[in-house]
């Protein structure tokens, strides 16, 4: 897969994250007061994690081989987007 490829993959994967959040969103409403203090939190942080995501992608748009090239910057964008879709899959786990 080249850089163009894996890019069009990651923003694929953030409308996907947008989607996932959405629905966790209505669980989470779905559940009991506790259920829903206990979770908006974790919600929030995935949203904030999610925007950083976006940032970085941008910034991989922008720069494209350059920042693409840096086996570091393109990692830690790729543990980013796992990191996010551990934790929504996780509060599934907690909703369902």
């Amino acid at each position: 897969m080249n850089m163009e490829e894996e890019i069009q993959n990651l923003e694929s994967r953030l409308v996907k994250f947008d989607q996932e959040i959405g629905q966790l969103e209505v669980e989470i409403e779905k559940g009991n007061q506790k259920l829903k203090e206990d979770l908006r939190p974790q919600l929030e942080a995935i949203r904030q994690r999610r925007r950083y995501a976006e940032e970085r992608l941008e910034k991989a748009r922008l720069e494209k081989a350059e920042s693409w090239l840096d086996e570091d910057f393109r990692a830690g964008l790729l543990a980013i987007f796992d990191d996010i879709g551990r934790r929504i899959d996780s509060l599934f786990g907690r909703v369902s």
